[in-house]
């Protein structure tokens, strides 16, 4: 099996492992791509679906994470962002445009890279990714806080929907910025 060759410099080597230790082959490398591109593609085929906007936010997420922050050897990062479906991406967001309007202070937060100020609580989903090492950095300082019910903090209320919308636009336009 090959193993995936990554040159963080000129010096220095560097062999990705699974947890069991085993090199991760170009090959398994390649077939989690194509199932995350794929499965993603599908998902942002639902325009309007308002039931998808949870795993489009933990994705855009991700890719705000691995993109802004540059976690992970270059030409790893690269290889996962040119599997985007970034044309679905833009024609998904395009489809809440119409009816959900992108707010001034959602498209100044974008351009700037900032979380959004002023969001009451933290979404369903933010719970289960707080502990992840990519979102390290995802999260303002404090975010979690305030104590949240453990029953009541994954509801769906129907205010979510506008500001999992805000978040998932904020993503946009920052992953849409020059580094």
């Amino acid at each position: 099996m090959e193993t995936v060759d990554i040159h963080l410099n000129p010096s220095a080597e560097t062999h990705l492992q699974q947890d069991s230790g085993k090199p991760i082959t170009d090959s398994t490398l390649d077939d989690s791509l194509y199932l995350l591109s794929n499965t993603f593609a599908l998902v942002l085929s639902r325009e309007k679906d308002f039931n998808v906007l949870p795993h489009v936010h933990t994705i855009l997420a991700f890719l705000w994470s691995i993109y802004n922050l540059a976690v992970g050897p270059a030409a790893l990062v690269s290889k996962v962002l040119n599997c985007i479906p970034w044309a679905k991406i833009v024609a998904y967001l395009n489809s809440f445009i119409k009816t959900e309007p992108i707010d001034d202070r959602v498209a100044d937060a974008g351009r700037r890279g900032s979380f959004l100020q002023g969001a009451i609580k933290p979404l369903p989903e933010d719970y289960l990714l707080r502990g992840l090492v990519w979102c390290r950095d995802y999260f303002v300082s404090g975010w979690f806080d305030e104590r949240h019910d453990e029953e009541t903090r994954l509801l769906e209320l129907p205010s979510t929907n506008k500001v999992r919308i805000d978040r998932v636009m904020r993503l946009s336009i920052c992953l849409s910025q020059p580094v």
